[in-house]
């Protein structure tokens, strides 16, 4: 029988496109780890949170409540750490900036944390997408694969514990390598003993930082969200960009400014 880790409570991040199968993975995972192994476990994602708002009931998306809905993820996800529960949070997070903010409360709870990323092709999902009678705009699809941060592209924090297509492996199949690969990850000596994670260097978080500050000059450029051209090439603009500014290590006073311009004269000439 296979060695039961004496840590089991950590937080599961999962990353993929919308009609990607996140769920159904999610589910099976959750059902081993509860059922089969009778460890605590509980799925939080976003739009839970939301389905509490009349307004989000009505398919009327509303900008205004987003840090709310946010900030009340990370407090429910942070409450059952603390009593002990494996957390899955089950949202795209697309960019590598939600990634980091569910990192940093594994970092602040002292616990260990694992990103799931589900890797199914954007052709696919938009063919679930439909298949399912569009519960999703195909255009929210679309966006969310052109902004989208692959795990462990850049950082090897993000690096994901899985990667999983699930048009080509069963959600069960992989559910069990997930679980497979979490127990192997609680069972190290470093995790039993520490129950941490390693804190980043000062060079990543400076990248982190330009990261962070580049997507919220992007956020608050009010032009991008109703023009997808646009919101497409700000996203490519900042991505090169973000890559010269850490190559030239310009400081965060030097980023803001350079960005902006760029950002401006992108907006200037739509």
């Amino acid at each position: 029988m296979p060695e039961t880790p004496s840590v089991i409570w950590m937080l599961i991040i999962l990353s993929g496109l919308p009609s990607s199968g996140k769920s159904t993975l999610v589910n099976e995972i959750a059902k081993i780890l509860e059922l089969d192994l009778s460890i605590k476990t509980i799925m939080i994602e976003s739009d839970g949170i939301r389905n509490m708002i009349p307004s989000y009931r009505e398919q009327r998306f509303n900008p205004d409540h987003e840090p709310v809905v946010r900030a009340a993820m990370f407090e429910l996800i942070k409450h059952f750490l603390e009593q002990d529960y494996i957390v899955i949070n089950d949202d795209m997070n697309y960019y590598k900036s939600m990634r980091h903010d569910l990192r940093e409360i594994a970092l602040e709870m002292n616990v260990p944390f694992a990103i799931l990323y589900v890797s199914t092709p954007r052709e696919v999902a938009l063919s679930w997408n439909e298949k399912r009678g569009l519960p999703i705009p195909q255009e929210v699809i679309e966006d969310a694969f052109n902004k989208f941060d692959i795990p462990g592209k850049d950082y090897e924090w993000d690096r994901p514990l899985l990667a999983v297509d699930l048009s080509v492996v069963n959600p069960k199949t992989a559910a069990k390598e997930a679980v497979n690969l979490v127990r192997d990850l609680l069972l190290k000596p470093s995790i039993r003993e520490a129950k941490t994670v390693v804190e980043p260097s000062d060079e990543e978080k400076q990248k982190e930082a330009i990261d962070q500050l580049t997507r919220k000059i992007i956020s608050e450029t009010i032009v991008y969200k109703k023009n997808e051209e646009l919101a497409k090439n700000l996203s490519e603009v900042r991505r090169e960009f973000v890559k010269n500014a850490i190559k030239n290590k310009l400081t965060l006073d030097e980023v803001n400014v350079k960005f902006k311009e760029l950002v401006d004269k992108a907006v200037q000439n739509i």
